[in-house]
């Protein structure tokens, strides 16, 4: 459970939103992906929860994002291992200044196994 604290220190927010505003997930078309729209707002919604010393955990618990396959959406498993993180460093936001985050905030979010072609054209999943 996360535990409730007042508002972020200034600094610990700008590092906080800088983590998340970095954040790349891969693009993925033909197979599921999350609506790209839907993991933008959550994050947003989710810098303001995690930054008033929110229930960052309870609002990722509850959140629901949709699946979408004929357009483009992001890796569902990429966006799923951010939301773990988020969870962890919103209980200690403070860690990010001192580095403690294992993923650099400027990459893709951490790398995603895809396959093949052939499992990629019949929608099989492998991450």
């Amino acid at each position: 459970m996360s535990r409730r604290v007042g508002a972020m220190d200034p600094a610990v927010f700008a590092a906080f939103n800088a983590h998340v505003s970095a954040v790349r997930f891969t693009p993925v078309r033909i197979r599921e992906g999350y609506d790209m729209a839907a993991v933008d707002d959550l994050l947003d919604s989710l810098v303001v929860i995690g930054a008033s010393g929110g229930d960052v955990q309870k609002a990722v618990a509850e959140s629901h994002l949709p699946v979408v396959r004929l357009r483009e959406g992001y890796a569902i498993a990429q966006v799923d291992t951010f939301l773990k993180e988020f969870v962890r460093i919103a209980r200690d936001p403070e860690g990010l200044l001192r580095g403690s985050s294992p993923y650099p905030p400027h990459s893709a979010y951490p790398p995603h196994q895809t396959g093949g072609w052939w499992s990629r054209f019949f929608g099989r999943r492998s991450g």
